[in-house]
């Protein structure tokens, strides 16, 4: 390192780029530790598992299943193999640590592996396959998701992640507002009612999951894609509105999804529908805590606070409002005044929840012009001009949200936005 001819790389350069004369010599540094026996030991699962599923894959497509290969799949498929995979990942001590493991698994072929035996799973109609089938589908969304949740390794996965299946896995129930989550009758198991139920819950909130992690990355032609595809806002929809409200993480992932998609300002012409707009309203007003939702405070706030910021980025952008705007600004005016930034940032932290971007925010927090301007407006409601305003507020309560947390912070200054967030206070 003393020589002046001393080249350092980062971890995220490739050495393919230098060439090495004679005498010169290569020193890694290891800055990290890593399970990597357990991350190898499930690479290694992922294969041979695999192997075995594609070899009886032809079979499975018969109706019934043949029992003999029934009592197979309970011998080779063991889904606690995953288990063992996500508890060294979720308790391992630093961020470091975490994104060591997350690598050696996707280097070592784990990444390619996850989403083969996804495809391959797919190709099976849902309701005919065995419960064991249909947990290993979970069980690939449960992991796809866990692995594209990390900021620091999320270029490396979300680059490679086939997105057509994760929307495949969201479709295999179809969601309806204000009505059961019905999973369909499978033959194989005498799991029935609630048990199956909550399964496919389950199904739809890591699908849901790793959806939120592919809009908060990167790419306009994916949220335009969505965001234009009438089913795909159904099936979300019916994700915001389906019962039981129990399952409250669903609530929030496919509310999460939202904001994300609005990033595109040419997703507006889409998310702006009425129906769509009436189904945030109806979710905001539902979000407080019952006995048949069960949700903690923590949970309701951060709903209504999705809610808000997936309004207030639509309204922002509208010539024209209608009266269901009055319903929008009478909700917006009781969370603003009970909105507290560094509660909300506590139960972001506790829920798990990571929005990433922040130019989309800043965008609205200084279109201060909005608020001035004259809006055509359904009758002369002061609160249509309020309403305006509003969306400012939330998008500068927004920053400071994010400002409680030190990594958002570090994010935003690696970003070069944080002179824009200090001033943002001088746009009111």
């Amino acid at each position: 390192a003393s020589d002046v001819n001393s080249t350092v790389l980062s971890s995220k350069e490739s050495i393919q780029s230098y060439s090495l004369r004679n005498g010169d010599g290569i020193t890694v540094e290891f800055t990290s530790e890593a399970d990597v026996a357990v991350m190898l030991e499930t690479v290694a699962y992922l294969q041979k598992t695999l192997t075995f599923f594609e070899s009886i894959e032809p079979q499975l497509l018969l109706l019934p299943t043949p029992r003999e290969l029934l009592a197979s799949l309970q011998t080779e498929i063991n889904v606690t193999q995953f288990d063992a995979f996500r508890n060294t990942y979720q308790s391992a001590k630093s961020p470091k640590r975490q994104i060591a493991d997350v690598l050696i698994f996707i280097n070592a072929g784990g990444l390619d592996l996850l989403q083969r035996f996804h495809s391959a799973i797919l190709r099976l109609p849902f309701k005919a396959m065995p419960l064991q089938v249909q947990l290993l589908e979970f069980e690939m969304c449960q992991m796809l998701w866990t692995l594209s949740s990390n900021t620091e390794t999320e270029a490396v996965v979300l680059k490679e992640l086939k997105l057509d299946n994760i929307v495949q896995s969201l479709f295999r129930v179809t969601l309806v507002p204000n009505a059961i989550v019905v999973p369909p009758p499978n033959p194989y198991t005498q799991w029935q009612g609630d048990i199956q139920m909550e399964f496919v819950n389950y199904l739809i909130i890591t699908s849901l999951g790793c959806l939120s992690c592919v809009l908060e990355y990167e790419s306009p032609n994916i949220q335009i894609d969505l965001a234009s595809n009438h089913k795909f806002l159904e099936q979300i929809e019916g994700g915001l509105q389906c019962l039981p409200a129990s399952f409250k993480n669903r609530y929030l992932l496919a509310m999460s999804l939202l904001p994300a998609l609005a990033y595109n300002l040419d997703t507006h012409r889409y998310l702006c529908k009425p129906h769509m707009i009436q189904s945030i309203i109806r979710t905001w007003r539902n979000a407080d805590p019952t006995p048949e939702n069960n949700a903690t405070r923590g949970e309701s706030i951060y709903l209504k606070y999705l809610a808000a910021l997936q309004i207030t980025m639509l309204c922002a952008t509208r010539d024209r409002y209608t009266t269901q705007y009055l319903q929008i600004s009478e909700l917006l005016e009781q969370f603003l005044r009970e909105a507290d930034a560094t509660e909300l940032h506590t139960h972001e932290k506790e829920l798990g929840y990571v929005l990433n971007k922040y130019i989309p925010y800043l965008r609205v927090a200084y279109m201060p012009y909005y608020a001035k301007r004259t809006v055509q407006a359904c009758g002369s409601d002061p609160r249509y001009r309020n309403l305006q305003m509003m969306c400012i507020e939330t998008h500068v309560l927004f920053f400071q949200v994010i400002l409680n947390g030190e990594r958002e912070r570090k994010r935003m200054v690696d970003q070069g936005l944080m002179d824009y967030v200090v001033c943002l206070p001088s746009v009111l």
